[in-house]
């Protein structure tokens, strides 16, 4: 399992203000691993847009901190609780967010197949912020080997995918399913990124991480699109920025 510090940010819309939630998540070579906020501006390596940070309610800060300290030497127990609060209409979606998050770490840590499974089903939460974290985490476990890359989860991760990429809802989860791709190397998504990059109506943060993901994984023969975005775009914006580094690609 590849070891070293994680940048995860969950980026959606709320009305005309962008926010995130950004989660730091660490593996020592020895000791638990832990998902802790982090206020600031945020993004995974594929996503070039900025979003104002968010504080998380005390009580959700509190709750995460239990949660934490329960990863340690959780069992199944801890699972259904994670599981159930995930689920639990009546909490904030930033606990639910929470939840998502450690069940794939208590899967990380104890290799129950009940942890996995209700990260799985995450995916398909009705809050798009929840269901974002799912797909991401579940991409994070496919490409540290935590999870193998053939089985029936990373089936389920392709189909949510696929999916996400036609999710034109404001809000709604293109930009994650982006970010998750970059994280996966998979080329085979290529030409849908690009459709979306070269969309002039697509959402310019979906066509931002597009260019970005496309640039990430190296797609040479999409450097015309790069070159085409930036002749169309204003100078010094970030579109702009994404699309010289796709333009740059090989040259």
């Amino acid at each position: 399992m590849k070891t070293g510090t994680w940048f995860i940010a969950t980026v959606v819309a709320t009305g005309l203000v962008t926010t995130a939630v950004v989660l730091t998540l660490q593996r020592a070579p020895s000791g638990p691993i832990s998902a802790m906020p982090e206020p600031g501006q945020g993004g995974q390596a594929a996503t070039a847009a900025t979003a104002a940070s968010i504080p998380a309610p005390v009580s959700s800060v509190v709750l995460n901190q239990q949660f934490n300290e329960r990863q340690q030497d959780g069992g199944s127990d801890f699972i259904r609780e994670l599981d159930a609060t995930r689920r639990d209409p009546a909490r904030t979606w930033v606990e639910r967010n929470y939840a998502a998050q450690h069940l794939s770490l208590a899967y990380e840590n104890s290799g129950q197949p009940a942890a996995l499974a209700a990260l799985v089903e995450a995916q398909d939460d009705a809050d798009p912020r929840v269901a974002d974290t799912a797909i991401f985490n579940l991409a994070r476990l496919i490409y540290s080997k935590a999870v193998t890359a053939d089985g029936s989860e990373a089936a389920s991760l392709h189909r949510h995918l696929r999916a996400a990429l036609d999710d034109d809802r404001k809000g709604g989860l293109r930009e994650g399913a982006i970010r998750a791709i970059a994280l996966l190397e998979d080329k085979a998504y290529a030409p849908r990124l690009a459709e979306l990059a070269g969309t002039l109506t697509s959402d310019v943060a979906v066509r931002v991480a597009a260019l970005d993901a496309l640039a990430a994984l190296g797609c040479t023969e999409y450097r015309q699109l790069g070159q085409a975005v930036l002749a169309e775009a204003k100078a010094g914006s970030v579109l702009s920025v994404a699309a010289r580094r796709l333009a740059a690609l090989g040259g």
